[in-house]
């Protein structure tokens, strides 16, 4: 798979928005057999991504964080190189999650895939995956491990500097309260301090969620100081 890593270095050296990347990864992923592919940064307890599976993967396994059972992700944060894995990975006594996860899996036509693992400073990391429609995993065997992790913190890096450079427009109700519980107040006292019901405050802070593309408070409250808006 190096040909197929020495292209997406050169796709996250060109420029464009973190859209316009994901749809050259998109084509790159088709162009490779995969089917579909995931980026997931994890941070503390935040869960960032940038994926092209369906929405009913993302809403049932990314959304609620139970991506994190998934046997090729617990492989990854152990082993943190670079491996191919077979649907039906064994797994001592798996979880209603994973079998749950299977079973989607099998749906989407999921049936082997890639995965790379990469370090991301303060002990942090990331995670991109390929999924293949294939029987047989991929042949990685005489993949340049250096080169895989390499691509992938690149494209690591470009999804973080895209997503800083995107105007996200948050008004003066909406700063206030996310500074707030930035500073760790809760909503019944943001709701106080700021002359808001409790539900205006909810209210508020739900546009903000919406407006920096973060599907919790706490990856609210960590976009907007990415970006400088709080």
């Amino acid at each position: 798979m190096n040909a197929w890593f020495t292209k997406l270095l050169d796709l996250t050296a060109l420029p464009g928005d973190v859209e316009q990347i994901c749809e050259r990864l998109d084509q790159l992923t088709q162009e490779g057999g995969f089917a579909y592919f995931c980026y997931l940064k994890l941070k503390c307890e935040i869960i960032d991504y940038q994926t092209n599976l369906p929405l009913e993967w993302q809403e049932t396994f990314l959304r609620e964080r139970r991506i994190l059972q998934a046997p090729e992700v617990i492989n990854a944060r152990r082993r943190r190189v670079i491996y191919s894995w077979p649907e039906q990975e064994k797994q001592k006594n798996p979880s209603e999650t994973t079998k749950s996860m299977r079973k989607v899996s099998r749906k989407l036509g999921i049936r082997s895939g890639v995965t790379v693992p990469i370090a991301t400073g303060f002990g942090h990391q990331a995670i991109f995956s390929l999924y293949s429609p294939s029987e047989v995993p991929a042949d990685i065997s005489g993949t340049d491990p250096v080169l895989a992790a390499t691509a992938v913190a690149q494209l690591h890096v470009r999804l973080k500097h895209a997503r800083t450079q995107t105007t996200a427009s948050l008004n003066p109700k909406e700063t206030r309260c996310l500074r707030w519980i930035a500073e760790g107040k809760s909503i019944s006292v943001v709701a106080d301090l700021e002359g808001l019901s409790y539900g205006g405050v909810r209210f508020v802070i739900q546009n903000a969620k919406e407006a920096l593309g973060a599907v919790s408070l706490a990856q609210a409250t960590a976009a907007a100081k990415e970006r400088h808006l709080i």
